[in-house]
């Protein structure tokens, strides 16, 4: 079992945090499933009614999906706990994750998907031992797009008339950069870019 279950294992840049979603969520869930722009990108039947009944459900099932997965992760000011967004990591097989992320409309074009994006790839990469992590996009979806390559994302192909962005993941250090260490490579590219 690959679970995740404790929310402090959940990580933060000091400007968003990553934390489960909680049933006080269920009316702005309600709110982003009647966005235009969000079910268009996700898909939504034609005939769906945003109701909060079915966003408390929705909650529900993703807090019982923490051990098994999907993995469903709310985007939340520090400042304040308000909900900014949301990120879900799904496996796939053979250490090979899809990442799919949404913005709540007031918050869009302020980077909280492209923070969401890197905190989400820690994850993944930490706690679920993902090696590869794909991220599909709609062409149109420009922003969607940056947001991918802004996280070291390449762009190799399509899938289902998407742009497959990927990211290899098993190259990377399982602990995050720390300030000593972000130093360190500083300094080594200091003296690189003086000797050569």
């Amino acid at each position: 079992m690959v679970g995740i279950s404790n929310e402090k294992q959940l990580p933060g840049d000091g400007v968003v945090r990553l934390t489960f979603f909680h049933s006080g969520d269920a009316a702005a869930l309600r709110d982003m499933d009647a966005d235009a722009e969000h079910r268009r990108r996700f898909e939504f039947p034609e005939k769906f009614v945003a109701s909060l009944a079915h966003s408390q459900r929705v909650i529900s099932d993703w807090t019982n999906q923490r051990q098994e997965g999907p993995f469903l992760f709310a985007v939340r000011a520090v400042s304040n706990g308000e909900l900014l967004g949301g990120c879900e990591i799904r496996l796939l097989a053979d250490h090979v994750a899809n990442l799919s992320y949404w913005t709540v409309p007031q918050h869009r074009a302020r980077g909280v998907a492209s923070r969401a994006v890197a905190l989400a790839s820690q994850i993944a990469r930490a706690q679920l031992d993902v090696k590869r992590i794909e991220i599909v996009v709609d062409p149109d979806n420009f922003a969607s797009r940056r947001v991918a390559m802004h996280n070291g994302f390449r762009a190799v192909g399509m899938r289902n008339d998407r742009i497959l962005h990927v990211k290899d993941m098993s190259i990377l250090p399982v602990d995050p950069p720390n300030k000593a260490n972000s130093t360190i490579f500083r300094n080594v590219a200091t003296v690189r870019g003086r000797i050569g």
